[in-house]
This record gives C-alpha cells, structure tokens and sequence, in this order.
C-alpha cells in the first residue's frame, strides 16, 4: 500500500531551488546586518533550509540521518589535514605576495 506525499514531500525541492536564491538576494536588502555576517548567513542559508525542510517531511528520523550522512568522514584524517594545510598555505602565499608587490600597505 502506497502513501499519497504530502505537499511538502511532493514540493520541497523545487521549493528549495526557489528560496535559496530568494533568501539568498533578500537578505543584505531587508536585514540590516553587519557587512561581515551576510556572506556568512547566506553561506549557510542551503543548509539550515535543507534542514527545516528535511524536518517537515522526514520528521527528527530524517533529520538525524541527514546530519550523520553530513558529519561521516569518507577520506582518512591525514587527507582532511593536507587540504586544511594547502588552503592556508595558499592563502598566506597569497597574502604574502600582494604585501611583496605592494597591493596591500600592511598586513592586517
């Protein structure tokens, strides 16, 4: 015997595809926010949403599922710790090069 999904079962992806980007665009418009915190907020706007709407038609079960998928390692830890090493390395690199060719004053 089948369940007929329910709106939100039946919906929710194209509801999310919609409101990502709508958020996303509404936000540094319509909240008055620190210039700091908005390309944070909306940084994590596709998750929160893919949460709420995970918890409206999955209920806590899907949630928890979602979050374990989410927080399971799939590579060994060394592997984890070269790309956190490569992108700071790359970032003082960076950093140091525009100090170098005098496109910054001064290290912030």
């Amino acid at each position: 015997m089948t369940a007929t999904p329910s709106y939100m079962e039946r919906f929710s992806i194209p509801l999310f595809l919609t409101l990502v980007p709508l958020i996303s665009l509404a936000i540094p418009y319509y909240l008055s926010l620190p210039a700091e915190i908005v390309p944070l907020l909306i940084a994590i706007l596709p998750a929160l949403l893919a949460i709420l709407f995970t918890a409206l038609t999955g209920g806590g079960r899907g949630v928890a599922a979602l979050l374990r998928k989410a927080f399971q390692w799939r590579a060994g830890f060394r592997w984890y710790v070269i790309a956190i090493g490569l992108a700071l390395g790359l970032r003082l690199t960076m950093s140091l090069l525009a100090l170098i060719l005098g496109w910054v004053p001064a290290l912030q």
